[in-house]
């Protein structure tokens, strides 16, 4: 065992699963070690210690730490956007954002080491293959957004605004993570009224579909 993550709680798992619930176990071991500790510091031996198996059979679902890195961060991605696509349709825009930014929130503290390495490091990204997927989750959050606001088919203008405020939030949440100076408290607040600047900002160019976005938003 090489690396300087610490021992994840002893695993649970029975000794025999069934190879779907295997291979879940396995990232759910290895996320349980992402979540305090950078990827390139967790080895195989962390996980399969962890988890309580053996290098062999790890390697009979992943081919190395890299893969399993894909795979954890996959599966918490597609958690993060069943959770986007459940916020209730039902409430005023401004609180289904504030719900989206919270979980989003909630998952990268929780996941922060992770989410350092990523947003920090895009060599992170080249070599694990993560960043397509990080590029999913924009794309998604942005479709998700447009389908909100009642313009699925919107200007690139405004496709170019939602996605450079995404990067806002994903920098300002860097930055909350990464320093012990700036508190959570009072974030997504901050955020939201980044988000109506910029859409006053795209007003000229867009004005109908401005006019819609800030009613939307400001209702």
């Amino acid at each position: 065992m090489t690396t300087n993550a610490p021992a994840a709680p002893p695993a649970s798992a029975p000794k025999r699963m069934a190879p779907t619930r295997r291979r879940e176990h396995l990232i759910d071991v290895a996320a349980s070690l992402y979540a305090t500790v950078p990827f390139d510091q967790v080895s195989v031996d962390d996980i399969t210690e962890a988890a309580g198996v053996s290098r062999a059979l790890f390697y009979r679902y992943f081919a190395g730490p890299r893969e399993i890195f894909v795979a954890t961060t996959q599966v918490i991605v597609d958690g993060l956007l069943t959770h986007f696509h459940n916020v209730p349709h039902d409430m005023p825009l401004l609180e289904q954002l504030r719900q989206a930014l919270t979980t989003f929130m909630d998952l990268a503290q929780e996941y922060s080491q992770c989410y350092i390495a990523l947003m920090r490091n895009p060599s992170v990204q080249t070599t694990t293959g993560a960043g397509t997927i990080i590029d999913e989750v924009r794309a998604e959050s942005v479709r998700e957004m447009q389908d909100r606001l009642g313009i699925p088919e919107a200007p690139r203008i405004v496709q170019v605004t939602l996605k450079s405020w995404l990067l806002v939030v994903e920098n300002t949440v860097l930055e909350w993570l990464s320093s012990d100076d700036l508190p959570r408290e009072g974030l997504d607040d901050l955020l939201i009224a980044q988000l109506l600047g910029m859409g006053l900002a795209t007003a000229d160019l867009e004005p109908e579909v401005s006019a819609r976005i800030m009613s939307a938003l400001s209702s």
